[in-house]
Protein backbone atom coordinates (compact mmCIF):
# COMPACT_ATOMS: atom_id res chain seq x y z
CA UNK A 1 0.00 0.00 0.00
CA UNK A 2 0.88 3.65 -0.05
CA UNK A 3 0.95 6.16 2.67
CA UNK A 4 -1.84 8.76 2.56
CA UNK A 5 0.41 11.62 1.48
CA UNK A 6 -0.73 14.65 -0.52
CA UNK A 7 1.99 16.94 -1.86
CA UNK A 8 0.74 20.43 -2.69
CA UNK A 9 2.23 23.76 -3.75
CA UNK A 10 -0.21 26.12 -2.04
CA UNK A 11 -2.37 25.76 1.06
CA UNK A 12 -5.95 24.70 0.31
CA UNK A 13 -8.65 27.34 0.59
CA UNK A 14 -10.91 24.89 2.46
CA UNK A 15 -11.51 23.51 4.98
CA UNK A 16 -10.94 26.17 7.62
CA UNK A 17 -8.76 24.98 10.55
CA UNK A 18 -10.75 24.61 13.74
CA UNK A 19 -14.08 24.44 11.95
CA UNK A 20 -15.53 20.92 11.94
CA UNK A 21 -18.77 19.54 10.64
CA UNK A 22 -20.39 16.19 11.52
CA UNK A 23 -18.94 13.20 9.70
CA UNK A 24 -21.06 11.25 7.25
CA UNK A 25 -21.12 7.48 7.87
CA UNK A 26 -21.01 6.79 4.13
CA UNK A 27 -17.98 9.05 3.68
CA UNK A 28 -16.20 7.86 6.84
CA UNK A 29 -17.11 4.25 7.61
CA UNK A 30 -15.76 2.46 10.72
CA UNK A 31 -12.43 0.62 10.82
CA UNK A 32 -12.33 -3.14 11.23
CA UNK A 33 -12.09 -3.53 15.02
CA UNK A 34 -11.29 -1.79 18.31
CA UNK A 35 -7.59 -2.67 18.12
CA UNK A 36 -7.20 -1.00 14.74
CA UNK A 37 -9.31 1.94 15.87
CA UNK A 38 -6.83 2.52 18.70
CA UNK A 39 -3.91 2.15 16.28
CA UNK A 40 -5.28 4.92 14.05
CA UNK A 41 -6.05 7.15 17.04
CA UNK A 42 -2.46 6.58 18.25
CA UNK A 43 -1.17 7.79 14.89
CA UNK A 44 -3.26 10.95 15.22
CA UNK A 45 -1.89 11.48 18.74
CA UNK A 46 1.70 10.91 17.59
CA UNK A 47 1.18 13.33 14.72
CA UNK A 48 0.11 16.06 17.14
CA UNK A 49 3.01 15.28 19.46
CA UNK A 50 5.48 15.54 16.56
CA UNK A 51 4.16 18.97 15.64
CA UNK A 52 1.86 18.17 12.71
CA UNK A 53 -0.97 20.69 12.43
CA UNK A 54 -4.57 19.54 12.08
CA UNK A 55 -5.94 21.37 9.04
CA UNK A 56 -9.32 19.67 9.37
CA UNK A 57 -10.99 17.10 11.60
CA UNK A 58 -14.60 15.98 11.38
CA UNK A 59 -16.73 15.80 14.49
CA UNK A 60 -18.13 12.43 15.56
CA UNK A 61 -21.36 12.51 17.56
CA UNK A 62 -20.47 9.73 20.01
CA UNK A 63 -23.75 10.27 21.91
CA UNK A 64 -25.71 8.52 19.17
CA UNK A 65 -25.45 5.40 17.08
CA UNK A 66 -23.60 4.19 15.13
CA UNK A 67 -20.76 6.33 16.47
CA UNK A 68 -21.37 5.39 20.11
CA UNK A 69 -20.62 1.68 19.71
CA UNK A 70 -18.89 1.50 16.31
CA UNK A 71 -15.16 1.61 15.65
CA UNK A 72 -15.12 5.07 14.11
CA UNK A 73 -12.20 7.48 13.80
CA UNK A 74 -12.71 11.18 13.03
CA UNK A 75 -11.52 11.91 9.47
CA UNK A 76 -8.39 14.01 9.94
CA UNK A 77 -6.23 16.09 7.60
CA UNK A 78 -2.73 17.00 8.80
CA UNK A 79 -0.28 19.56 7.49
CA UNK A 80 3.07 17.94 8.23
CA UNK A 81 6.67 17.51 7.13
CA UNK A 82 8.07 14.44 5.32
CA UNK A 83 9.92 12.94 8.30
CA UNK A 84 6.83 12.74 10.55
CA UNK A 85 5.22 9.35 11.21
CA UNK A 86 1.83 10.49 9.89
CA UNK A 87 3.57 11.19 6.55
CA UNK A 88 5.55 7.94 6.41
CA UNK A 89 3.49 5.16 8.00
CA UNK A 90 0.67 3.09 6.53
CA UNK A 91 -2.21 4.10 8.79
CA UNK A 92 -5.13 2.38 7.03
CA UNK A 93 -7.60 4.87 8.41
CA UNK A 94 -9.26 8.20 7.53
CA UNK A 95 -6.06 10.21 7.96
CA UNK A 96 -4.47 12.26 5.17
CA UNK A 97 -1.23 14.23 5.33
CA UNK A 98 -0.51 17.36 3.29
CA UNK A 99 3.13 18.16 2.49
CA UNK A 100 4.28 21.44 0.94
CA UNK A 101 6.70 21.70 -1.99
CA UNK A 102 8.23 24.57 -3.96
CA UNK A 103 9.46 22.89 -7.17
CA UNK A 104 8.62 19.82 -9.23
CA UNK A 105 11.96 18.28 -8.25
CA UNK A 106 11.10 18.67 -4.58
CA UNK A 107 7.64 17.20 -5.10
CA UNK A 108 9.11 14.12 -6.79
CA UNK A 109 11.74 13.74 -4.07
CA UNK A 110 9.09 13.88 -1.33
CA UNK A 111 6.79 11.47 -3.16
CA UNK A 112 9.56 8.92 -3.73
CA UNK A 113 11.01 9.21 -0.21
CA UNK A 114 8.90 6.40 1.21
CA UNK A 115 9.13 2.64 1.61
CA UNK A 116 5.89 2.24 -0.33
CA UNK A 117 4.94 2.68 -3.96
CA UNK A 118 1.47 1.43 -4.85
CA UNK A 119 -0.37 4.33 -6.49
CA UNK A 120 0.01 8.06 -7.05
CA UNK A 121 -2.22 10.82 -8.39
CA UNK A 122 -0.93 13.91 -10.16
CA UNK A 123 -3.15 16.92 -10.77
CA UNK A 124 -2.09 19.73 -13.10
CA UNK A 125 -3.52 22.06 -15.75
CA UNK A 126 -0.44 21.17 -17.83
CA UNK A 127 -0.73 17.54 -18.96
CA UNK A 128 2.81 17.49 -20.39
CA UNK A 129 4.19 18.64 -17.05
CA UNK A 130 2.11 16.00 -15.26
CA UNK A 131 3.47 13.26 -17.52
CA UNK A 132 7.05 14.38 -16.88
CA UNK A 133 6.42 14.02 -13.16
CA UNK A 134 4.60 10.69 -13.55
CA UNK A 135 7.60 9.19 -15.34
CA UNK A 136 9.80 10.02 -12.34
CA UNK A 137 7.54 8.53 -9.65
CA UNK A 138 8.60 5.16 -8.24
CA UNK A 139 5.11 3.65 -8.05
CA UNK A 140 3.24 0.88 -9.81
CA UNK A 141 0.21 2.95 -10.86
CA UNK A 142 -0.33 6.63 -11.60
CA UNK A 143 -3.53 8.57 -12.19
CA UNK A 144 -3.49 12.01 -13.83
CA UNK A 145 -6.23 14.55 -13.05
CA UNK A 146 -8.43 11.86 -11.50
CA UNK A 147 -8.31 9.38 -8.64
CA UNK A 148 -10.76 6.74 -9.85
CA UNK A 149 -9.18 3.47 -8.76
CA UNK A 150 -11.62 1.18 -10.56
CA UNK A 151 -9.02 -0.07 -13.01
CA UNK A 152 -10.02 -3.71 -13.59
CA UNK A 153 -8.27 -4.96 -16.69
CA UNK A 154 -5.31 -2.65 -16.15
CA UNK A 155 -2.10 -3.67 -14.35
CA UNK A 156 -2.59 -3.43 -10.58
CA UNK A 157 0.51 -3.62 -8.38
CA UNK A 158 3.19 -1.61 -6.66
CA UNK A 159 6.91 -1.21 -6.10
CA UNK A 160 9.20 -1.39 -3.06
CA UNK A 161 7.33 -2.56 0.08
CA UNK A 162 4.03 -2.33 -1.80
CA UNK A 163 4.77 -5.66 -3.45
CA UNK A 164 5.71 -6.98 -6.84
CA UNK A 165 3.91 -8.52 -9.79
CA UNK A 166 0.72 -7.29 -11.43
CA UNK A 167 -2.92 -8.33 -11.03
CA UNK A 168 -6.03 -7.94 -13.21
CA UNK A 169 -4.15 -8.05 -16.51
CA UNK A 170 -2.53 -10.40 -19.02
CA UNK A 171 0.82 -9.98 -17.23
CA UNK A 172 -0.74 -11.73 -14.23
CA UNK A 173 -0.54 -15.06 -16.05
CA UNK A 174 3.26 -14.80 -16.08
CA UNK A 175 3.19 -15.30 -12.29
CA UNK A 176 1.86 -18.86 -12.79
CA UNK A 177 4.60 -20.17 -15.06
CA UNK A 178 8.11 -19.61 -16.34
CA UNK A 179 10.02 -19.60 -19.60
CA UNK A 180 11.47 -23.03 -20.45
CA UNK A 181 14.11 -23.75 -23.08
CA UNK A 182 13.66 -26.84 -25.28
CA UNK A 183 16.33 -27.51 -27.92
CA UNK A 184 16.02 -30.37 -30.44
CA UNK A 185 18.76 -30.78 -33.05
CA UNK A 186 17.24 -30.66 -36.54
CA UNK A 187 20.21 -32.11 -38.38
CA UNK A 188 20.28 -29.09 -40.66
CA UNK A 189 23.17 -27.48 -38.78
CA UNK A 190 25.32 -27.98 -35.73
CA UNK A 191 23.95 -27.02 -32.37
CA UNK A 192 25.44 -23.63 -31.42
CA UNK A 193 28.14 -23.86 -28.77
CA UNK A 194 30.09 -21.40 -26.72
CA UNK A 195 33.38 -20.61 -28.43
CA UNK A 196 36.43 -21.81 -26.49
CA UNK A 197 39.49 -19.64 -26.82
CA UNK A 198 42.98 -20.30 -25.51
CA UNK A 199 44.86 -17.48 -23.91
CA UNK A 200 48.59 -17.34 -24.46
Amino acid sequence: MTTNRRVWARPPTTPVPGRARPADVAAAPPVVDRRHQQRVLDHIRIGIEEGAKIAYQAALDTDREPYRSGYFVPPTVFEATPEMHVARDEIFGPVVTLLRYATDDEAVRIANDTDFGLIAGVFSRDTSRALRIVNRLDVGMTLVNNYHRGILGSPFGGTKASGYGREHCIETLAEYGFAKLIRIPSGEAEVPRWAITQQS
